[in-house]
């Protein structure tokens, strides 16, 4: 079972999340595209729409 516990805001903790390119790819351009569409205001407002900040 698991319980949903509220926290205030001020005490709320964020997680990052990091990316980075790999040598072992054969779709680095694929990938950097992402990368790139990641760093969006487009990318940004669906991180904040599921609660990322």
């Amino acid at each position: 079972m698991t319980d949903l516990v509220k926290l205030p805001e001020e005490e709320k903790l964020y997680r990052g999340t990091p990316i980075a390119l790999t040598n072992i790819t054969d779709q680095k351009k694929e990938a950097r595209q992402f990368i790139d569409y990641l760093r969006t205001e487009e990318s940004h407002q669906i991180f904040q729409k599921w609660g990322w900040k």
